[in-house]
């Protein structure tokens, strides 16, 4: 039997990653709280609700056996595609995101066990193709005059670092100075441009989960080599290869998608592969993409391309016997 490639997880391991990464975008929260008011919290009250809901109706639906432990999964993706979306986006167009996440790209392979896409990443290319615009509209950063205070309501017209990129505006991208870019201080996804609370939270995987830093620094590399060789503004290199990493959801996407266990490789060199060739695709997307962003299409294109390579996963019908005897046949068993 062929070796395998990807990572089976059980219930309870999907569990403790699920409620430790969700630790670990609380930072990343409420930074969306205090760049674009309560309107963030609502729309991740909507999505988290959404994902969940449809995880338990999708299950009753297809009469699935019962879960040992609840993992927690669901709610996380709802929280990942929460953080991935403008303040102002409408509910209902959030929760149709929420819903396709889960009953289209989850359910379907087995859940977390058999898992193929990522459930996050495609929701956000289902609202890529079926929302552009409401997915690209951003709304202005609260302007704060003392501590925690904002005006009432968000103003739209918002212009993203990522737009800007996409224009070529180079005068533009020269008044945003360091400080902004770390801070999140403009335009964009509304969880995914603090990137010092970003870099904070993913600490976590050098104590936990280091081998997924193989992941997350191939998908940097392919990125910052790429917008280093063919820089798209007038700044020079450099200048180049920190806009196009601090902008959109490049850098949250290399820490909390590509980064996912259930449809990670194993090994550490694939690990590194894994991730340049979605960062790879995620630059040539913006470079010739459609759209200012297109990371999660990347986040899916690494999914469905590695499995290539892999061998077969679990389906939705069998899960545990397929994952625990690949388990078995990795030396994983309980007498390992």
């Amino acid at each position: 039997m062929p070796t395998a490639t990807v990572n089976f997880i059980d219930e309870k391991q999907s569990r403790q990653n699920s409620l430790s990464l969700a630790l670990m975008l609380l930072g990343s929260l409420a930074m969306a709280w205090y760049n674009y008011g309560p309107r963030a919290l609502a729309l991740t009250a909507v999505c988290i609700a959404g994902t969940t809901i449809s995880d338990f109706a999708g299950l009753l639906i297809v009469k699935s056996r019962k879960r040992e432990v609840y993992d927690f999964s669901a709610p996380l993706t709802g929280l990942l595609i929460a953080l991935m979306l403008p303040a102002d986006f409408p509910f209902s167009f959030a929760l149709m995101g929420c819903v396709f996440a889960v009953i289209v790209a989850k359910l379907p392979f087995g859940g977390v066990k058999g898992e193929l896409l990522n459930p996050a990443a495609a929701g956000l290319a289902f609202l890529s193709v079926s929302r552009p615009v409401a997915l690209f509209a951003y709304p202005k950063v609260i302007d704060h005059t003392g501590v925690f205070s904002a005006k009432e309501g968000l103003a739209a017209g918002g212009e993203s670092l990522a737009s800007m990129l996409q224009l070529g505006d180079s005068m533009r991208l020269n008044h945003i100075n360091f400080f902004k870019l770390l801070t999140g201080a403009f335009p964009g996804p509304m969880g995914t441009g603090c990137i010092i609370v970003l870099l904070a939270g993913g600490f976590y995987f050098i104590f936990r989960q280091p081998e997924a830093l193989l992941n997350f620094f191939g998908m940097i590399t392919a990125g910052a080599a790429l917008s280093f060789l063919f820089p798209r503004v007038l700044t020079g290199r450099l200048s180049s290869l920190v806009f196009e990493l601090m902008s959109g959801a490049f850098i949250f996407a290399a820490l909390f998608l590509i980064t996912d266990q259930a449809s990670s490789p194993v090994k550490k060199t694939h690990r590194f592969l894994y991730g340049a060739f979605a960062g790879g695709l995620a630059m040539a997307l913006r470079y010739f993409g459609v759209f200012e962003e297109g990371v999660w299409f990347a986040v899916l294109l690494a999914n469905a391309g590695w499995v290539v390579f892999s061998s077969p996963r679990p389906t939705f019908e069998e899960p545990i016997a397929q994952a625990e005897n690949s388990n078995l046949d990795q030396g994983g068993g309980q007498g390992a």
